[in-house]
């Protein structure tokens, strides 16, 4: 690890058996919400598409993606910073493609990745604009993310206390605006979209997908005005989300 990635690391999955409890707890607690969230993400995608994942943990979630046929071993590849994490990844799967990744500075070139997504690391960043800005560079076609969001129209930083329960390890755990993020999802790019897409889980209030697909993604007919209108939509979106939190 370099000295720039050890100063930066805020996140501090690689301190102590923070990932391998972190692994512990998603595998004993979270299986309903991998499954739900993987009905969600083949409802976008379909079946059998290319995926790269960034901040793909330990890979569970390819796991449940794999079982529901949205992905094959050869189709799907992950990306994360954490090597503790990516080395439980690579025991768990040793014939699925893993590397290090940094979402601030994806060594991908522009628009290399077919489909992106992005499962609630968000919120554990001290900002996501840099991380966005990054995943809409190298996407394509569609950018799946999750996080936690709300409708009010600040956001709420907040970094726990170190927690015995993460071998004393201490996470960012925010709640985005979303209206505030939907409007910088948009104006963060100048390519033209065929659709975005928001949707809440269930039972889980605050975890939102926001799926933002691209018209003149190389799977799709040259750009047309669509991308135009789109826009407008959603600033009619990002209104109403805003008139309602008021």
């Amino acid at each position: 690890m370099s000295t720039t990635q050890q100063d930066r690391y805020w996140q501090n999955w690689d301190r102590g058996e923070a990932a391998r409890r972190i692994d512990d707890y998603w595998v004993k607690s979270e299986l309903p919400w991998r499954q739900a969230l993987v009905k969600d993400v083949r409802a976008v995608f379909g079946r059998r598409v290319p995926m790269l994942e960034v901040g793909c943990g330990s890979g569970l979630i390819y796991r449940e993606l794999r079982r529901s046929g949205v992905v094959t071993e050869r189709s799907y590849a992950g990306g994360d910073i954490s090597q503790n994490m990516l080395d439980i990844g690579r025991q768990r799967f040793p014939g699925v493609k893993f590397a290090v990744l940094d979402i601030f500075k994806l060594d991908l070139p522009d628009r290399s990745q077919r489909n992106v997504m992005n499962i609630h690391v968000l919120q554990h960043l001290p900002h996501y604009e840099t991380a966005i800005r990054e995943l809409l560079r190298i996407t394509d076609d569609t950018l799946y993310v999750v996080s936690w969001f709300t409708r009010a129209q600040d956001d709420q930083i907040t970094f726990c206390e170190p927690s015995d329960e993460w071998d004393r390890q201490a996470f960012h755990n925010n709640y985005y605006s979303l209206p505030k993020f939907l409007s910088f999802l948009v104006s963060s790019t100048d390519r033209p979209l065929r659709d975005i897409r928001v949707h809440q889980f269930g039972p889980w209030k605050d975890s939102y997908s926001v799926a933002i697909t691209f018209e003149d993604s190389t799977m799709n007919k040259p750009a047309r005005s669509l991308g135009r209108r789109m826009r407008s939509r959603l600033g009619g979106v990002v209104r109403r989300i805003r008139g309602a939190a008021s």
